[in-house]
């Protein structure tokens, strides 16, 4: 999975995992707990590397947890039928 300039390998195991760690994640905490730093980026991803975090704002976590869960937002998706729009369609 590539994320900005990130390339993340991951068993299928670690995304489920993974998944987890972003579903808890609260971004607000970490925002107020880093407010006093001049950091633009304030909310911590762990690696497996242990002086490795990738550091993203809330803007980022945000779409990083849509790439991550795009197959279940997939899923949940209604797409629109011809007969759902409510304008008069000329077939030829």
């Amino acid at each position: 999975m590539t994320f900005g300039n990130f390339y993340l390998e991951l068993t299928e195991n670690e995304l489920y995992h993974f998944c987890a760690f972003l579903q808890d994640i609260d971004a607000g905490y970490w925002e107020k707990k880093y407010c006093g730093c001049t950091l633009k980026r304030k909310i911590p991803i762990p690696t497996q590397q242990i002086n490795l975090y990738l550091m993203l704002n809330r803007t980022e976590l945000e779409e990083l947890k849509h790439l991550v869960f795009f197959k279940e937002r997939q899923e949940r998706m209604h797409l629109i039928q011809i007969e759902d729009v409510d304008y008069d369609f000329i077939k030829n």
